[in-house]
């Protein structure tokens, strides 16, 4: 990918624009604030500068630019981010190799999947048994056109056969709408409704179908394709987005017809896991949009499992979870159409965080004075626990459940320990680089971020000073060659020079960027200059004392120039000070 493409989606696309599709800004000065769209907070501490085309948060430390914006909050690698912003933006980006499907063979996916689902619904439209079938299970005609319900005939190449004089065999072959079989190709999916299923961007990446008689399996769905990885996506996070930005708490269940009926029903903030538990990568892409997450799975012994397993997987990710059971072991489809939706929002309101869900269940199942019962919440529940990401929560509710069932915290987490080396190694976590500050004191933090501020200030310095700065910035930053570019203006673009900082630094340069300590002033940066001089040269007085306490008796000489350099730094010293008192 050119630079020159991205410079131009970076020109055409402000930062502030694409964050606001996600948190609401509010201007403060020249920079915008917000609520972190990436962690729950209640005050902002996220900011964003459009002029120097980044971000930072102060609470979760995450930051970069434009693009590392999108591929945080979209969970998309580069290539497709880029790809992202330039539809967003309107530029046409060149071609590149890339080890995923081409630009070319995606766009052809993504639009024989539109085709299919719009010849889907076309047949829809012309097949009364399917329409009747929606409608009796309570789904209506807005419903239908929204989620573009469709419905797939019997004959096994009718789609092969309207799509084939279109597409080349290749995208026939891969586009997971095909099997081949000894004669060409054959519809997979055939006297099926059918669920067009969309990324979080509204693309069309795959289809479920459900049957409407109990002779074949009820469920089919497409299988991967270039474009399709199973437990990345979730069903209707493309429209519920526009929703959780008014209310970020979202609904989980587990069926296409769950979904569609609590969406019908006014619940917007609702989407389905496309299988039962949730996936680590679900849980990431959900937990950007939602504070809270509400699991209603069905409310059988199989509802029961997936229920525990995605409580484990969204715990992992720091989700703050609660978890309705709807009564007679309904499932929200049934519960609406029986009951409507006020009955359901009360069971909204009503919903125990995940916690007390886990013990309702324990406590049926059997009684805390027997050793056995305890020994398995212990061990099932505990290893629940133990995957949440944040260590204080961990802990509050690992001493929770050793009240629950009446043993020492300090029993309870040996029983852990013990269990956790039964089982076979996990791969190690991959720890972020710890942060670190690239400035000694707060001189040199104030100076940092005037330059930031100000970067051709030195330009309008007279030719002496700017040798003295020049000598300062060889002196005092001499370890760090970065900030010597910066002070002397070497880059051209802030944020490529950001990105060429260690890693290890960059969070430090970003807060200090939107840091409320200090103001802007032209005149401030001149009045550091005689404080870092004397830093510079007690620095060098020091650097003297020790050479000479290091010299050996017999070297005289060298001593002898080290102390008359120490001197010459000392008068040096004096003169700025007389200089500052006239």
């Amino acid at each position: 990918m050119s630079g020159e493409a991205v410079g131009l989606i970076k020109n055409q696309l402000p930062l502030s624009q694409l964050v606001a599709r996600y948190a609401q800004l509010e201007r403060r000065g020249n920079r915008m604030a917000a609520c972190c769209p990436f962690h729950n907070e209640k005050t902002p501490s996220f900011y964003v500068d459009d002029n120097k085309g980044f971000f930072h948060c102060f609470g979760c430390g995450k930051g970069g630019d434009l693009i590392a914006f999108a591929m945080e909050m979209e969970q998309l690698p580069f290539q497709e981010a880029l790809v992202f912003l330039a539809e967003l933006a309107g530029v046409e980006l060149p071609e590149t190799r890339t080890k995923g499907p081409s630009r070319d063979q995606q766009t052809s996916l993504f639009a024989i999947n539109q085709a299919a689902a719009q010849y889907y619904q076309k047949q829809l439209r012309t097949h009364s048994i399917a329409r009747d079938y929606i409608q009796n299970r309570g789904i209506d005609k807005n419903s239908m056109e929204l989620f573009g319900l469709g419905w797939a005939p019997e004959a096994w190449e009718s789609l092969v056969t309207q799509l084939k004089s279109e597409y080349p065999e290749s995208v026939l072959a891969s586009c997971g709408l095909f099997k081949q079989g000894r004669n060409g190709f054959y519809d997979l999916f055939r006297e099926r409704v059918i669920f067009p299923i969309a990324d979080a961007q509204g693309r069309l990446v795959a289809f479920g179908g459900r049957r409407i008689d109990q002779e074949q399996p009820k469920y089919i769905n497409s299988p991967e394709s270039p474009i399709y990885t199973k437990g990345r996506h979730v069903y209707n996070l493309n429209l519920a987005k526009a929703y959780l930005k008014k209310e970020p708490n979202l609904i989980i269940v587990e069926g296409y017809m769950d979904a569609l009926q609590l969406f019908q029903a006014g619940f917007g903030n609702v989407v389905a896991s496309l299988g039962t538990a949730f996936t680590p990568e679900q849980a990431r892409l959900i937990k950007r949009y939602a504070q809270t997450i509400f699991i209603n799975f069905d409310g059988d012994a199989a509802g029961f499992k997936a229920a525990r397993a995605s409580i484990e997987t969204l715990l992992a990710v720091g989700a703050q979870l609660k978890v309705i059971t709807l009564p007679d072991n309904l499932d929200p489809d049934d519960f609406i159409r029986q009951q409507g939706p006020a009955a359901y929002r009360e069971q909204l309101n009503q919903a125990p965080d995940f916690f007390e869900f886990l013990t309702t269940y324990y406590a049926e199942k059997g009684s805390m004075s027997d050793p056995a019962h305890q020994s398995m919440v212990v061990n099932e529940m505990g290893a629940i626990l133990v995957k949440a990401s944040d260590e204080i929560v961990r802990e509050h509710y690992l001493n929770r459940m050793a009240e629950f069932v009446g043993l020492s915290l300090s029993l309870v987490k040996k029983v852990l320990k013990e269990e956790s080396k039964s089982q076979p190694a996990s791969p190690k976590r991959q720890t972020s680089a710890p942060v670190t500050r690239p400035w000694a004191n707060k001189l040199e933090q104030e100076f940092l971020f005037l330059i930031m501020h100000q970067p051709n200030w030195a330009e309008s310095m007279e030719p002496k000073q700017q040798m003295i700065l020049s000598q300062l910035t060889q002196h005092l930053f001499a370890d760090r060659p970065f900030l010597t570019e910066l002070i002397q203006n070497e880059h051209t673009d802030f944020n490529a020079w950001l990105e060429s900082v260690p890693e290890t630094h960059r969070p430090s340069l970003r807060a200090l960027f939107f840091s409320d300590e200090y103001q802007v002033d032209p005149e401030r940066l001149t009045h550091l200059i005689p404080d870092l001089t004397r830093q510079m040269i007690r620095n060098r007085i020091e650097i003297n004392t020790q050479a000479i306490k290091a010299c050996p008796a017999s070297d005289q000489a060298r001593k002898r120039s080290l102390w008359q350099q120490n001197i010459k730094w000392n008068e040096r010293l004096h003169q700025l000070d007389a200089a500052e008192e006239t």
